[in-house]
């Protein structure tokens, strides 16, 4: 842990100290650092139907060496912008790993946006290639003629004109890498702000995010990780919170993530899954512990919850009582913006 356990919430900050490097490059503590384990697994991917898939580290970082090969091979450069309009899906934090070892600019966007939101992005960041998939590939289609700087468009489950197919392409790429040389402060990842007052803003991370948001999710996790921890929230990755909240802090300590997205929240789904896969970790929003509540018979999905964060609402006493005693939580609140995480 970059925190050290303590009593209280003074004697953990009084003994934190900062640590940074000058030379840094994140996809080195999320990926590479855990990839000499052959058997160490980053994702576990819950397709349903029965189909699951698990990636090692060591997958993760031959998969994403192979795609910071092919965007080289396309011809972009280091500090270039790459658009993941994707969900909870392997190829997405693949292809975050793999802008950051090539020191590109990756940016999340979500699948719910139309036409002119990405276009707006396209545009606004200067993207050059994207990443998505079939469902999401028409409006890309549509906007194309207007995004001066784009050059590139992957999909990631099937062929398309005009479009490079994600796996087959990775296929044909050399899995040997050198991450590029960044320093700390040097550009990986761009979110916009959700546009509460006028149009959205891109608030651009550095390499040094990682170390920002760490030590808040050991805290809000309670003293995150702890051995047999398993990660999973419905929360998605085109989200800050989803990313940096639960998916990259989890791979930063090598711990496992569920990869499951439904097109809509199933509670008992998500029970079925959580206690599937042994889940102990998870960021549950008030809406998601209300819809959770509902279910009746708790206990029959198995109960293996140590630690819940919550946000973007207040949760409030009588949620919170509830999850102390249904699930056996204490539910603790996070706050955090776009610009301004955890």
């Amino acid at each position: 842990m970059l925190i050290t356990r303590g009593r209280t919430y003074d004697e953990i900050h009084g003994a934190f100290r900062w640590n940074l490097p000058a030379r840094y490059n994140m996809a080195y503590d999320v990926c590479d650092r855990h990839a000499g384990d052959p058997g160490r697994i980053a994702l576990i991917h819950d397709r349903g139907a029965g189909e699951v898939r698990r990636f090692s580290f060591r997958d993760i970082q031959r998969f994403a060496n192979r795609f910071a090969n092919v965007l080289g091979a396309q011809g972009l450069e280091r500090g270039d912008r790459v658009m993941l309009l994707l969900g909870q899906n392997p190829a997405t934090a693949i292809a975050h790993v793999a802008c950051w070892k090539a020191g590109m600019v990756s940016i999340p966007t979500s699948v719910l946006f139309g036409a002119d939101a990405i276009l707006y992005r396209l545009q606004t960041a200067g993207v050059k290639a994207v990443v998505t998939d079939l469902a999401n590939l028409p409006k890309i289609a549509e906007v194309r003629g207007e995004a001066a700087d784009l050059t590139s468009v992957f999909v990631i489950d099937g062929e398309a004109p005009a479009a490079l197919p994600f796996w087959p392409t990775l296929e044909r790429a050399a899995d040997a890498f050198v991450n590029a040389d960044t320093g700390i402060d040097d550009p990986a990842f761009l979110n916009f702000t959700s546009g509460t007052t006028g149009l959205p803003k891109g608030a651009l991370q550095a390499h040094r995010s990682i170390f920002g948001h760490v030590p808040g999710c050991e805290f809000v996790y309670d003293f995150f990780p702890q051995a047999g921890d398993v990660m999973w929230s419905p929360a998605d990755w085109s989200w800050v919170a989803g990313m940096m909240d639960c998916l990259m802090p989890a791979w930063f300590h090598g711990v496992p993530v569920v990869t499951h997205r439904a097109a809509r929240f199933d509670p008992e789904e998500a029970l079925q899954m959580m206690g599937k896969y042994g889940v102990r970790v998870s960021l549950l929003t008030p809406t998601v512990l209300k819809l959770i509540r509902q279910m009746p018979g708790l206990d029959r999905f198995g109960r293996n919850l140590r630690a819940v964060a919550s946000g973007s609402e207040p949760v409030g006493r009588e949620l919170n009582e509830w999850a102390n005693t249904a699930l056996g939580v204490r539910v603790n609140e996070a706050y955090g913006q776009t610009e301004c995480n955890m």
